[in-house]
């Protein structure tokens, strides 16, 4: 009688699905690699390890697989423009304000006496607008009537340092006009 003895052999099946399980593995992590990096980059990962790297912290962020990890340097990972721009002081000044467009819908829930322009939310720190207050209505700019937000910011743009800035603010139902020299 013959017996048939079956030795340690693996199918081919099994060895062709346990090559294609490997390649969809190492598929899906250099996907997932190139996919961090993309978000590491959209979120100026680089700008913010160098400060890390400045205080001692390490680098952080990075890849894992393409060895751009936690002790690499920041400023190589950076585009060549950005690596050795020499330093200038910005022309433009730091406004330092959060608002919202003042509509005919909103216009009583922040206290407004018109139904265009754009309330102040917040003022930040070293803004140049330093006289507006949480709550103004600015109305004008430099004599243009603002109709929202956006006009505010397209208006202020273009500003430079030393130039003046009149600004036509409502402020607990009283107009006033501001001037500011950013």
């Amino acid at each position: 009688m013959a017996t048939h003895q079956r030795g340690n052999d693996i199918s081919p099946a099994l060895l062709l699905g346990l090559v294609v399980f490997v390649i969809c593995f190492i598929v899906g992590l250099i996907f997932w690699d190139w996919h961090h990096e993309k978000e590491v980059m959209r979120n100026n990962e680089h700008h913010r390890a160098i400060v890390r790297l400045s205080r001692g912290q390490g680098a952080g962020g990075g890849s894992f697989l393409f060895g751009t990890g936690k002790n690499a340097n920041p400023v190589a990972q950076m585009p060549p423009y950005q690596q050795y721009a020499p330093y200038q002081p910005s022309t433009t000044p730091y406004w330092g304000i959060e608002g919202m467009t003042v509509t005919s819908q909103n216009q009583f829930q922040v206290n407004s006496p018109i139904p265009f322009g754009m309330v102040v939310t917040q003022i930040f720190r070293n803004s140049v607008l330093d006289g507006l207050q949480p709550g103004d209505i600015i109305a004008r700019v430099d004599g243009f009537l603002l109709k929202d937000e956006t006009m505010f910011w397209a208006l202020v743009k273009n500003k430079v340092r030393g130039s003046q800035l009149n600004v036509s603010i409502f402020r607990n139902g009283q107009q006033y006009n501001l001037h500011f020299d950013p």
